[in-house]
Formats: structure tokens, sequence, C-alpha cells
């Protein structure tokens, strides 16, 4: 009986998730923002593509819009975003905007049937993605530790509030990408297909259209296995002396990135355009410190529940320790990048919501150290006991926090750019704010200079 049970509690832990999802979908819906639509921000710049192309047939963006533009030297104007969300969107579009011609609702691309066609695109994506990811984690840990890795990502880290609320945002899809990249990678290993080599060169392609930085993937299969110099030369060897994987790969990545070099080529006359203008990284000035612990957005500060993946990684054994190195490589790379941009806390958001994607990967440490955990002996049992219900109890309490402060969001309770160490501890375990906590937040808010951090000054 508990053999039956232990096989089968990843699928109830995601059968549970898909049905939180589509019950409690309208909880979080009202606290969306202020005229409860998706299509706003970053999230209307990515979705420009669609009503652009199948709407207005216009993409020279001339027809009256919100749309962030960036005007190239011959005059014409392009999306500040690639087109890789819009096209991780078209399917969900598409039926948008047959339900909206069935029912005659407008058909601009944002009446109500896109609203709801597109969210649930955002539920369908994350809920993939960690379909996939049990499939990698169960061939490295037990069930219970695959269920409540899973349970750990979608409810205790910021990772619901990009799905629930905020969900049409890059980063569920990102988590999606990356789980399948993972997955990819360990097929190729298995088998050594050639054929994977597209599928991980469309991936790599399509992850580095939602998000340039994502680019930095790619560590994760050079370095899958190699525990050693000699070893990467080995894998390098392994990889370059098929005639086949290097040319599926580059055409896997060019069939993805060729719509969008041809639409620069005919709007800006190059190939490759920075359509980000003067926004920039500033190298010599990492804001690492800021980006992990800061109060404004820092990402132990409002995930702490990461910190389990982090000492997992030096619980990884087995199979699972070949994805160790890798990680702890890609982690400091994508970190000091982030880090490194111009406005390192990411405009307004729920906690570093720029680490979102790599929650996938670092769901292979947190399940070895669940797998640790729960299955270490003390010579006295008494310890075991203690540990666990401490481990536990802190997972209670993440559990809450991020629930409650991802309610307190939506209000601003929990503030989108300017939280200082004063407000956080004015908001802590509060539910709502009364007339003088409203004015004590106001008087001990720090808001972020744009414009001075654009120049590379005000970086805290």
């Amino acid at each position: 009986m508990n053999q039956i049970k232990s096989k089968y509690i990843t699928i109830y832990t995601l059968l549970f998730i898909l049905v939180y999802m589509l019950f409690f979908k309208d909880y979080w819906k009202p606290l969306h923002n202020t005229n409860d639509t998706p299509f706003q921000y970053d999230v209307d710049q990515y979705y420009s593509y669609l009503p652009a192309t199948f709407v207005h047939h216009d993409l020279d963006f001339k027809f009256p819009n919100y749309y962030w533009l960036a005007t190239a030297k011959n005059g014409h104007r392009v999306p500040k975003m690639t087109y890789g969300m819009a096209l991780m969107y078209s399917p969900f579009f598409a039926l948008g905007y047959k339900i909206a011609y069935n029912t005659h609702s407008p058909l601009d691309g944002y009446s109500e049937p896109f609203k709801v066609c597109v969210h649930y695109g955002s539920f369908f994506y994350c809920f993939l993605g960690l379909i996939i990811l049990a499939f990698v984690l169960r061939r490295f840990f037990s069930d219970g530790s695959t269920a409540l890795t899973l349970a750990t990502l979608f409810f205790v880290t910021n990772l619901f509030n990009y799905t629930m609320r905020d969900g049409e945002m890059s980063h569920a899809y990102g988590f999606f990408l990356i789980s399948l990249f993972i997955w990819l990678t360990i097929k190729w290993h298995e088998k050594q297909k050639s054929i994977y080599f597209l599928w991980i060169g469309m991936t790599l392609g399509l992850a580095s259209l939602v998000r340039p930085t994502e680019i930095l993937i790619a560590i994760i299969f050079i370095g899958y296995g190699v525990r050693s110099f000699s070893g990467l030369k080995d894998k390098f060897k392994l990889v370059l002396f098929s005639y086949k994987n290097i040319p599926l790969l580059l055409l896997g990545f060019f069939i993805l990135w060729l719509p969008q070099l041809i639409f620069w080529k005919m709007k800006t006359d190059h190939f490759f355009f920075f359509s980000y203008g003067e926004e920039t990284f500033f190298w010599t000035d990492p804001q690492i410190m800021n980006l992990l612990f800061s109060y404004r957005k820092g990402w132990f500060i409002y995930t702490p529940v990461m910190l389990f993946a982090i000492a997992g990684l030096f619980m990884l054994k087995d199979k699972a320790k070949d994805f160790k190195w890798p990680i702890i490589i890609y982690m400091c790379l994508n970190i000091y990048i982030l880090s490194c941009w111009w406005c390192w806390w990411y405009g307004g958001s729920f906690g570093m919501r720029a680490l979102i994607q790599c929650y996938a990967l670092l769901a292979i440490p947190m399940a070895a150290f669940y797998e640790h955990v729960f299955s270490f002996e003390f010579k006295r049992q008494i310890f075991s006991v203690i540990t666990r219900s401490v481990i536990v109890l802190c997972l209670c309490l993440f559990l809450f926090v991020n629930q409650l402060q991802t309610i307190q969001f939506g209000p601003a309770i929990i503030h989108f750019d300017s939280m200082s160490k004063e407000t956080y501890w004015l908001a802590f375990g509060k539910f709502n704010f009364g007339t003088e906590d409203w004015q004590q937040q106001q008087e001990d808010l720090i808001h972020p200079n744009y414009e001075e951090a654009m120049k590379g000054k005000c970086r805290n």
C-alpha cells in the first residue's frame, strides 16, 4: 500500500496544482492591475507583434498604441522586445480570435476572449514545465522528493505570482523552456542521437528570443557530466566529431531567429539591431549583494526557500552530480550579468523576477536537499526528528510568507519598486494597511532614480 502511494505522489501533486490553477484563477485576477487587463507594460510589448500582424496588418506600428518602440537610423520604429513571446502566445491568440469571432466580440486582439485565452496559455506553459521537470527529477530522486520540489517551486516561490497573477510575463514561459532544455540535454547524453541537436538548437533559439540572457543555458549542455578538464576535452570531441551535431544545432537555432533577423533587416537595414536604446550593462559595477539581499528586490529576502536549493548543490550525488558544476557556473554568470544591468531590480515586480526561469535548474539541487534531509539518519534518532522538524517549519513559514506577500503585492503593501527595510517590516504579516500604515509607508519608501541609474549613477 505504501509503495502504491509513493508511486503516484508526484502525479497527485501535479493534479493538485492543475486543479488549483483552474479553480483559483479568478481569485487572483481582480488583483492583476487597475483595469483588469494583462496587456500592459512588458506584456503589451511582447504581444505587440500579434495585433500588428493579424489585426492591423501594419508592422510599421503606425496604428495608435502604447508600445515602446525604438527608432532606427533610417527612421523606422520597431518593438523593443524580440518576437519570442509573441510566438509562444500565438496558439492562444488564435484560439482567442476564433472565440471572439464566434461570440461577436471585438477582433482587436485585446477583448475578453484574447485576455482569457492568453492567460490560460500561461497556465499551460507553467504546468507543462512542471511535468517535464517531474520526468527529469524522477531520474535521480524519489517520488516524494520530486513531488515536494514541484510543490515548493509553484507555491513557495514567486513563480506562483508570475503564473497566477502576472502569468503573461515571460517567466513561466522561460521556466518551461529551461525545463525542456534540461530534459533534451539528458536525453542526448543517454542516447546521443543527432536529431536531439535540432530540438536543442530550437529550444535555445526560442529561449534567447524570449530573454536574450537565456543563451547562457548552453552552459548546462556543455558542462553536463563533465567533472574535469580532460572530461571537457572529451565532451567537445564527442560533440564536434559528429558531422551532424553542430549543423543541426545551428539549423534549429537559425530557424527560430530567421524571422527576427529578416524583420530587423527590413525595418532597420541591419540584420542585428539593439532595440534597448540607451539601456545598458555596467560590467564594472555589479550589484550582486543588492540583487540577492536588498529589501527592494533581494532574491533571498523575497524567495528565501531557494536557500534550500543552494544548500542542495553540496548534496548532489551519483548521476545527479553531473549537474553540479554546470549549475554553479551558470548561476554565478547569470547573477553577475543580471546584477550589471542598469536596472538591476527589473522595474515594477514581485521579488527578483529575473531569476524565476532558472528555478527549473535549481529544482535539481532542491530535490537533492529534500532527499538528503528526509533520508539522512543521525546516530541518535532525536537529532533526525529535530532536523526534519526545523526544515518542515521553515518550509511552512516560507509558504506563508510567499502567499501573503503575493496578496500584499496586489494593493502595493509590498511596493513594486521602492521597498526599504522599514517598509518591509512594516508590512510583514499584515493582510491590510490602515491609514497610519499607508502614511508611514509613504515616508519610508525609497524610490529609485531611473534616469540616474541608466547613466550608471544611483545604482542602489
